[in-house]
């Protein structure tokens, strides 16, 4: 008896939910370029910017397997100081102080 596939569905709306829709001028001219970088380091690094999480093996029978990307502290962070202009938030120099060298 030949196996059944699994389908994989990929819910990624709780990640695109927490990124602002628009991205001015003003916004990247306000942030600081701590900020910036901290932001274009942690992109070498994606599990910086989102968790994947799943609702485990499928059930015998069971054919769907659905992933989720729902965004990480480290982005929420990145997105409340952008939207605000504060590139003092502490945080964002700490997170990409710990991140690996490649």
């Amino acid at each position: 008896m030949a196996s059944q596939p699994i389908i994989l569905k990929l819910d990624a709306s709780e990640l695109l939910d927490s990124l602002p829709s628009r991205v001015d001028a003003d916004m990247l001219r306000d942030a600081s370029p701590e900020l910036l970088k901290g932001f274009f380091d942690a992109l070498q690094f994606p599990e910086k910017l989102c968790r994947i999480e799943c609702d485990g093996l499928p059930a015998s029978g069971a054919r769907e397997l659905i992933v989720r990307l729902k965004p990480s502290d480290f982005l929420r962070s990145f997105v409340a100081a952008l939207r605000t202009g504060n590139g003092q938030i502490g945080m964002i120099g700490n997170a990409t102080h710990n991140l690996p060298s490649r």
